[in-house]
Formats: C-alpha cells, sequence, structure tokens
C-alpha cells in the first residue's frame, strides 16, 4: 500500500509538473503532504498556518503568542550564555553553602536556647551564632556578585547574536516583520531576560535548597508528619500547575 501511495504522488508530482496549476490544488497538495507528519513535528494549527502563508492570507502584523511549557532549547541558550562549567559549578557551591550555613544557624540557635546558660559560655554562643551569620552574609554577597557578572556576559552575548541575526537577514524579513517587532525584541524582551532570569535562578536554587533542608529537618525531629505531607503534597501539586500556568500566561501578554 505504501509503494502505490508512493507511486500515486510520483505521478501526481509528474502531473504537476506538466500542467499549470491554481493556488487551491497547490494549497490542497501541500496539506496532503503535511498530514503526513502530523502528531509527530507538526500540528493542525502549523498546517493550518503554513497553508495561509503560502495562500497570501496571513497578516504579517499579528504575532502569536506562545503557549504551554517554555522549551529547554530555549534554556540551553541562555545557560550556555549565561557562563563557564567552573562559574556555574561555583555559582551552586556558593548557593549550597548558603543553605548549610542557614541550617547551621537554625540548629545552633536550638541547642543554644536549650542550654539556657549565661556568662562566658554565653558568650562563646553568641559569637559562634554571629560567626555563623556573618560567614552566611559573605556567601551570599560572593553568589550575588559572581551572579550579576554571569547576567551581564549572558546579556552581552545574546545581543551580540540578535544584532548578528538582525544584520545578516534577508530584505523579505525586513518588509514582512513591522519595525516595532524589532525594537520590541532588543527593548522589552531582552529587558526582562535581563532583569527576571537571573533572580530567577538564584531564587529556585535557593527555594529548592531551602525546602529540601526543611522537609529533612522536619522528617528527623517529627517523622510522624510524613503522613499528612501525603496528604497534603497532591493537593498543592494541582493547586502548584493551576497558578503557574496562569502566571505564565499572563507574563505572554
Amino acid at each position: 500500500e505504501e509503494e502505490e501511495e508512493e507511486e500515486e504522488e510520483e505521478k501526481e508530482e509528474d502531473d504537476l509538473d506538466k500542467v499549470e496549476v491554481s493556488l487551491g490544488e497547490c494549497i490542497a497538495h501541500l496539506k496532503r503532504k503535511i498530514r503526513k507528519y502530523e502528531g509527530r513535528t507538526l500540528d493542525q494549527r502549523c498546517i493550518e498556518q503554513i497553508t495561509s502563508e503560502v495562500a497570501g492570507s496571513s497578516s504579517s502584523s499579528s504575532e502569536n503568542r506562545a503557549h504551554g511549557l517554555i522549551a529547554w532549547t530555549d534554556f540551553k541558550v541562555y545557560l550556555n550564555a549565561f557562563g563557564t562549567y567552573t562559574t556555574v559549578t561555583v555559582l551552586i557551591i556558593l548557593v549550597v553553602v548558603g543553605a548549610i550555613l542557614g541550617i547551621l544557624s537554625n540548629v545552633w540557635l536550638s541547642i543554644w536556647a536549650g542550654r539556657g546558660q549565661g556568662g562566658k559560655q554565653g558568650e562563646i554562643d553568641l559569637v559562634i551564632y554571629g560567626s555563623i551569620g556573618a560567614a552566611n552574609a559573605v556567601v551570599v554577597a560572593l553568589s550575588t556578585v559572581l551572579l550579576t557578572i554571569c547576567s551581564l556576559v549572558a546579556s552581552r552575548i545574546l545581543h551580540g547574536l540578535m544584532i548578528t541575526g538582525l544584520l545578516s537577514a534577508d530584505m523579505p524579513f525586513f518588509d514582512a516583520t513591522p519595525s516595532g517587532r524589532i525594537l520590541n525584541r532588543f527593548l522589552q524582551d531582552l529587558q526582562s531576560i535581563d532583569s527576571f532570569v537571573p533572580s530567577a535562578i538564584l531564587q529556585q536554587l535557593t527555594k529548592t535548597l531551602s525546602l529540601v533542608s526543611m522537609l529533612s529537618l522536619v522528617m528527623i525531629y517529627a517523622p510522624y508528619s510524613v503522613g499528612a505531607l501525603l496528604i497534603i503534597t497532591p493537593i498543592y501539586y494541582k493547586i502548584f500547575t493551576k497558578v503557574r500556568t496562569a502566571a505564565r500566561d499572563a507574563r505572554r501578554l
């Protein structure tokens, strides 16, 4: 059957080469070709968009809004420009050390409060607690400085890639793309990346480690709370997916 279909398609192509066809026949032939890939690479909306562009009925001034999750390829482009493996590893180590120092400060505070002693021992406990807090502040400052440097490097690289792509574009691109859309890419979109993405990366790392550390302490000192976590986690996950989708789509408006 596949061989027969291929032979029929070859006959259709030979017929198309011999005679003049209308635009509607070209669109129908293009749809038949693309529908074979539906469900794998292309979907129905993409097929309709391609055929409308071929027919000349699509508006170049309209811009489609993205849907669904952000693709990993988009994250990979930013992470490749963000820094080398050494800088990223150092940043992760600083965040982990900061989370460990936060746990140590809480543990030492509980030990200090359990002793309930003053005098010289109380002063020693205060010095130790202050030293842990000072070390945590130094680690947070170093991670912030390193994050700022990496974000500036990523911004410079991404801006250079955008400039290179724009200058190497063909003239039909400028005929079909409004100048305001190009300016928005260089102004608003690049500013959003520089402002939100680095802080979001650092907050994601710190909050994830803080959550893991807090849950670990809860399970160690109150293991009976695991049952409550098993009940709360599915409800929290369902609420999280709803809120996350709404918040992501709101940022894309």
